[in-house]
């Protein structure tokens, strides 16, 4: 496990990782022009519809939770958690990135747990 501060790192290890599994509190908006998931994902935000109809302009599925708070993103190769917004913050940020499959099977295993339980 690393961790990085730099939004373009942060991204890159994003994008790497090839990501289908998001919690993002305040909504998903990737900072480059006309992305979208290589295959659907599933996203867990907070029940704020802004929130929702941003991170619905990809290729994603969304479900809610209230006043969730955590921030983890689950992909094939690899999973990043930390202090994080998926958006275009202007926060400093930090993360932790694992390419370990013990540690993308927990993460997925965690996700698993959360979208079971939030709403659609």
């Amino acid at each position: 496990m690393k961790f990085y501060r730099t939004k373009t790192d942060i991204w890159n290890h994003f994008d790497k990782a090839l990501i289908h599994s998001v919690i993002a509190p305040f909504g998903f908006s990737m900072p480059y022009n006309n992305w979208k998931f290589d295959s659907e994902a599933r996203i867990i935000t907070q029940p704020d519809q802004e929130y929702v109809t941003k991170t619905l302009q990809y290729n994603c599925k969304v479900k809610t939770i209230p006043r969730v708070h955590a921030k983890l993103a689950v992909g094939l190769y690899g999973v990043l958690f930390g202090s994080f917004n998926f958006t275009n913050s202007k926060q400093k940020e930090l993360v932790a990135y694992s390419e370990k499959p013990e540690d993308i099977e927990d993460a997925l295993n965690e996700f698993e747990r959360w979208w079971e339980n939030a709403r659609q």
